[in-house]
């Protein structure tokens, strides 16, 4: 799922030698007007990513007349992807809309399109860059997802700084009698957006938490509320079935608990709430961060968790 920033510009600011404001330069990366080249000039904004060194890449609607290819996707305002171009690796396929983008610190970008002119089952494919990783029909390769598995699409991608891309994937898992067969899959490549070895993270109808849990029935398939580091590990929202439809909602670390709907918080006295759309981020010491609501009196349920080491700290 994408995010829709429906403003006139996207602005940048570059640090220059302290973590203060007044230390940032603000420089302008798009705006709405500006001239993409063959296509029209910007109405929209529509997604975004940066990396740690300032690269950056926009998805812009245009107001180009032929709506089969008024969007584009510009990496430090050039043009990447044009919505109906050929995309290569895929037979002829076109591109038909973008999902997901991220970019890494090496200018190298991860995302998640959908395609037309292909066979039916392979219209979604997994890219690094503008080169196919993946395309939905291929076979499930990580070991722990049964024998005979598919990919049937693709909902989210996030690549990380050593180019390997975690997946949450729509699969058909002949073992399973699942509503939803869905997995987080870790892509890795050889730096050149070819595929190397897949490796699960996490799949449905495992149990959460872990071994004394209800089964798991979906991931949470939202841009933010998930998060990728360079070690591989993956922090994400996850859905299960209770049976009554009540504290059905947790967040895992790579399958282990972090917080689960109703249960204790870090925060004496105070239980997780709604973990419908919590908002996360993992680094790569394995620090975590947490936004989500807290039980008790609404006006102060919002809480930020932080975990470092073996230290909790709490901002609402």
């Amino acid at each position: 799922m994408k995010i829709s920033l429906r403003l006139a510009a996207l602005i940048g600011g570059a640090l220059l030698t302290s973590t203060t404001v007044n230390a940032q330069a603000v420089v302008r990366l798009v705006t709405q007007g500006d001239q993409v080249p063959g296509n029209g000039k910007v109405t929209i904004i529509d997604n975004i990513a940066v990396n740690d060194f300032g690269g950056w890449l926009a998805e812009c609607r245009t107001d180009l007349a032929d709506t089969s290819k008024n969007k584009v996707v510009l990496k430090d305002g050039q043009v990447l992807f044009t919505k109906g171009q050929t995309l290569a690796g895929t037979l002829g396929a076109t591109l038909s809309k973008f999902d997901s983008m991220t970019l890494n610190n090496a200018g190298n970008a991860g995302f998640n399109i959908e395609m037309s002119g292909t066979a039916p089952g392979a219209e979604q494919g997994v890219f690094w860059n503008d080169r196919l990783v993946l395309q939905s029909g291929a076979p499930v390769t990580a070991p722990g997802v049964g024998a005979g598995s598919i990919y049937t699409g693709f909902q989210e991608v996030r690549i990380n700084n050593n180019d390997q891309l975690l997946v949450i994937a729509d699969i058909d898992d002949p073992t399973m009698q699942m509503a939803i067969e869905r997995a987080l899959i870790v892509l890795t490549t050889d730096g050149n957006g070819n595929l190397v070895s897949e490796s699960l993270t996490d799949i449905v109808g495992t149990t959460f938490p872990p071994t004394v849990g209800w089964p798991v029935i979906s991931f949470v398939t939202t841009a933010h509320f998930y998060s990728f580091n360079d070690n591989g590990n993956a922090i994400y929202g996850v859905a299960m079935d209770t049976g009554s439809g009540a504290n059905n909602e947790g967040v895992a670390l790579d399958g282990a608990s972090i917080a689960e709907e109703s249960g204790p918080s870090p925060i004496a006295g105070r239980n997780w709430n709604s973990l419908t759309t919590p908002e996360m981020g993992l680094n790569n010491n394995g620090d975590w961060v947490l936004s989500a609501v807290l039980d008790g009196a609404a006006t102060d349920d919002r809480s930020e968790e932080r975990r470092v080491g073996k230290e909790c700290r709490s901002r609402w």
